[in-house]
């Protein structure tokens, strides 16, 4: 008894906390953690364009690029999937709108989880608006023959 009278509350809640660990690492409990999720997911588009270089070489292909920016804008994922782009040579309605940003688009490091879905996915969150008005303003900075 006289050893319960001279132990401490922190000494006490120690102990509490020694025998339970013990516990936990006899009995071979584990604590894993949690997958994060989609909301904590890097969003690929403004990992795509925060890292992306431009590379065209007339003024149209540069009338492409921005109004392929400005739908990102200003249309819905879905509306996005049926937009069609020229080609470099100016064929009309030859690409959809990742096929354009994937030929004119290098990015200087790779994004794991790029696909058409994932683009889809991102292209309307803010973050991704944010890296697409940054592309948007810096390319019209730009001189006509670049």
């Amino acid at each position: 008894m006289a050893f319960w009278r001279s132990v401490t509350a922190a000494n006490f809640l120690f102990l509490i906390v020694l025998t339970l660990t013990s516990h936990s690492c006899r009995t071979g409990s584990k604590q894993t953690a949690s997958a994060p999720s989609d909301s904590s997911a890097t969003n690929v588009v403004a990992e795509f364009f925060s890292h992306a270089d431009r590379q065209y070489e007339t003024a149209g292909q540069k009338a492409e690029i921005i109004r392929a920016l400005g739908d990102m804008l200003n249309k819905s994922a879905q509306q996005l999937r049926l937009q069609r782009y020229a080609d470099y040579q100016g064929g009309k309605d030859a690409w959809s709108l990742t096929d354009l940003i994937e030929r004119y688009f290098v990015p200087s490091q790779p994004v794991p989880d790029w696909t058409e879905s994932s683009f889809y996915r991102d292209v309307s969150k803010p973050e991704a608006q944010d890296a697409i008005r940054r592309q948007l303003a810096s390319i019209e900075k730009e001189s006509p023959a670049h």
